[in-house]
């Protein structure tokens, strides 16, 4: 949400190329961060889950496994691509969305059946496929994303520099907190 406000303001002239490329590249990493964390978190603890967490009576305790492990690669693909998916929406790029998310969603769910034909069925042949779905989705939206971001002008670069990302990102906190907070309330319903 916040990422799709700030790239309307880019678009709206509220924000200059620099400020705005500083606070994507600022956004990125900290995504990148949290998905990397996840994901290994996920991944280290596939097997745990797969034996104390899930009743799998009539499957392979490492094929459920294997499972977990590819699960945690495509929770971290499908963040990310929320990621790029926002950038875009800021953009407006709504016909394109549409398209390569119907592209995606056809491949993911209509798309497996002839894998199922051709190959064996099995759940580690599905959480493949959903793999080379979820590549594919993720490198859709990184590209269209970085080909709508505008370039940097007269010799201007995103720094590196923890504080100037930090700057980027601080003038977000206000607003981002507020957004979350008012999703927690809006859905106390659910929780209670």
């Amino acid at each position: 949400m916040t990422l799709v406000r700030e790239t309307a303001r880019f678009r709206a002239k509220a924000l200059n190329v620099l400020t705005y490329r500083r606070l994507v590249f600022a956004l990125e990493l900290i995504f990148v961060g949290v998905g990397a964390f996840g994901g290994l978190f996920l991944y280290s603890n596939s097997s745990r889950l797969a034996l104390s967490w899930l009743n799998i009576e009539s499957l392979n305790a490492d094929t459920v496994t294997t499972c977990l492990q590819m699960i945690s690669g495509i929770v971290v693909m499908r963040w990310m691509s929320g990621f790029y998916r926002s950038v875009l929406t800021g953009m407006e790029e709504f016909i394109w969305l549409s398209v390569f998310s119907t592209i995606i969603a056809s491949l993911r769910f209509i798309g497996v059946i002839p894998i199922f034909i051709i190959f064996d069925g099995s759940l580690k042949i599905f959480f493949y496929f959903q793999c080379v779905v979820g590549i594919i989705e993720l490198m859709g939206f990184y590209f269209k994303s970085r080909e709508m971001l505008p370039p940097l002008i007269n010799n201007e670069h995103v720094s590196w520099s923890p504080e100037v990302l930090l700057v980027s990102v601080k003038q977000l906190l206000g607003f981002s907190i507020t957004i979350s907070l008012a999703a927690i309330m809006g859905n106390d319903d659910a929780v209670g």
